[in-house]
């Protein structure tokens, strides 16, 4: 089942409290990615990133390691709005449409963070097209991807790579030359920062060929 069109409206700025992680989240974060008051569209069915949006639409934090996508029109890098057309990159992965899942944002390595009716947020892998659970709340996600930025492997690497060459500019994503999934080794020499779209495409290539293989 493919999650239905989004609808236009304004999306309407507002100061209100977000649950504690997310506050911290955005205390970190750098400015909004889009205006606040531009035509957007209304993602009714997501209350908490609504929520989070209104207080910032779009937004780098951690590096830029961490990116929050605007509803629309942004300067640099996806929005939600063309990232989430049925057409495009997300046709490749159906396990988006079974979870009626909205994808709002990515991680270093353009790993999909993805919000479904009920609130959960869930990560995409798009070389291997893992969709795994990864917050009962979108709080919970805030508070996870805070931990895992230290702790887990992604996020140490991803760490290490931002130290050694600088942040991430917008539009930038990092990508293994060697992909992860094919055998290629965790480390900063394996790693380089490519244009979103560069990095989703390779992404989609090491996808493709896990499939033949297994197929």
């Amino acid at each position: 089942m493919s999650v239905a069109p989004l609808r236009h409206t304004a999306l309407e700025s507002r100061t209100e409290q977000l649950p504690p992680a997310t506050e911290h989240l955005l205390q970190q974060a750098g400015p909004a990615l889009a205006g606040e008051h531009e035509p957007q569209s209304t993602i009714d069915r997501y209350p908490d990133l609504i929520s989070l949006l209104q207080r910032r639409n779009g937004f780098l934090v951690y590096g830029s390691t961490i990116e929050v996508f605007p509803l629309s029109r942004a300067a640099a890098g996806p929005d939600q709005i063309s990232w989430n057309h049925p057409n495009f990159w997300r046709a490749q992965y159906p396990e988006l449409d079974q979870a009626r899942a909205h994808v709002f944002g990515q991680d270093a390595f353009a790993r999909q963070y993805a919000i479904d009716s009920v609130g959960r947020v869930h990560v995409l892998d798009l070389e291997t097209s893992e969709l795994e659970l990864y917050g009962a709340t979108l709080d919970e996600w805030a508070w996870r991807i805070d931990r895992e930025r230290r702790e887990c492997p992604y996020g140490r690497l991803a760490g290490e790579w931002v130290r050694v060459n600088g942040a991430l500019r917008g539009g930038e994503r990092l990508a293994a030359r060697i992909p992860f999934a094919l055998g290629g080794e965790r480390t900063v020499e394996n790693v380089e920062a490519l244009d979103v779209y560069e990095a989703l495409s390779r992404a989609r290539d090491t996808n493709a060929r896990l499939e033949r293989r297994s197929g």
